[in-house]
């Protein structure tokens, strides 16, 4: 009789994409992306209106129409074949974001107040739903995993996604897509086929140059790094934790907010289950082991989630940060430009002197 296949963590699951994500993004992500038109209006906006399109070293670039193919059946079919070759079958189905996951301008009260900080799912998403014959249409692929023994699953696991990532310190990792599996050998071909390439000039020979003002250019570039090494930045997250004592919540920052609830939800779940095997967002559990986490204290930690959450999103308006983190950018700059002017108006000379190279 085979183990039951459940899911687990999603926390866990999560931090897997988090970190997959930004090992891929980190390796792609240009010098400089293009200032926002907020960011034209600052100390440095002359400047960067010379330089215009100009990146350090070698630009790269991503063809969004292309990147879009790369959750199309095009990359299904990839890693079907892929996996074939490993033995085994897979069924081609588009790419889902890591759940629960929202940039800053998605993160509103209304949104806190439904889903918190997007970690811990309702209780009932637990409960477990027997894989009947009905799967095997609307998901073959969980039908496929369900009837496989833990080992089989764990040689399943490893041929699409490669190692597993549990208990590897983001710091320290090295991503490679050659260990990723055959769901990073399929992403690695859609990207070589377009989606990220060297821009060209039309001799098809790199268009980018080295400029005598590479140096100040990566300066610039990480003053936006700096912000929250600043006494302002310090002052404002100070304003914040204040307003969020005062709803009962004692945080030095937001991230620690977010923090707080994941390393809750992961104990509950180990404490729950401390004998399971785990592989990515799932475990497998000999048939009778109860595995359900407490239904009380579950249900405590979803609610208090959601409370932090509109609290966070609450102090973060009543402080304004955005307005706060512009502010500050533009001290920054205004700074930068007071040590620098010189070397910047010469900078600005050679760019308006050199139209090509920010074109």
């Amino acid at each position: 009789m085979f183990p039951a296949c459940l899911m687990l963590s999603r926390s866990w699951a999560g931090a897997v994409a988090l970190i997959l994500a930004a090992l891929l993004f980190s390796a792609c992500t240009p010098v400089r992306e293009q200032p926002t038109d907020e960011a034209m209006n600052s100390p440095l906006s002359p400047y960067w209106s010379a330089i215009g399109d100009y990146s350090l070293g070698d630009a790269i670039v991503i063809d969004e129409a292309a990147a879009a193919e790369a959750d199309t059946p095009a990359y299904g079919d990839l890693v079907a074949e892929c996996m074939k070759e490993q033995g085994f079958d897979y069924w081609p189905e588009p790419v889902e974001d890591a759940p629960g996951e929202f940039d800053d301008e998605e993160f509103t009260v209304e949104r806190a107040a439904q889903q918190g900080y997007g970690i811990v799912p309702p209780y009932r998403e637990f409960e477990y739903q027997p894989v009947t014959e009905e799967t095997a249409i609307t998901d073959p692929n969980q039908y496929y995993t369900s009837k496989m023994s833990a080992s089989m699953f764990a040689a399943y696991s490893e041929a699409l996604f490669g190692a597993d990532w549990d208990g590897i310190d983001p710091e320290d990792a090295e991503y490679d897509w050659r260990e990723g599996g055959c769901d990073a050998a399929a992403r690695h071909e859609i990207e070589s086929a377009g989606v990220v390439s060297e821009e060209t000039g039309e001799d098809g020979g790199a268009s980018i140059e080295a400029t005598p003002y590479d140096d100040l250019i990566e300066l610039m570039n990480i003053i936006p790094e700096e912000v929250e090494s600043s006494a302002s930045w310090r002052r404002v997250l100070g304003e914040w934790s204040d307003c969020m004592a005062e709803r009962g919540h004692v945080f030095d920052t937001w991230e620690h907010a977010g923090d707080s609830i994941f390393e809750e939800y992961d104990e509950l779940m180990a404490a729950t289950q401390p004998g399971a095997t785990s592989l990515e967002d799932t475990v497998f559990l000999e048939d009778g082991q109860d595995w359900l986490p407490d239904k009380a204290k579950y249900e405590a930690l979803y609610e208090q989630e959601r409370t932090i959450a509109v609290a966070d999103i609450e102090c973060r308006q009543e402080v304004d940060i955005e307005a706060a983190t512009d502010r500050i950018i533009g001290e920054l700059e205004q700074e930068f430009v007071d040590r620098h002017r010189d070397r910047l108006d010469e900078m600005k000379r050679w760019f308006e002197a050199h139209p090509s190279i920010g074109q």
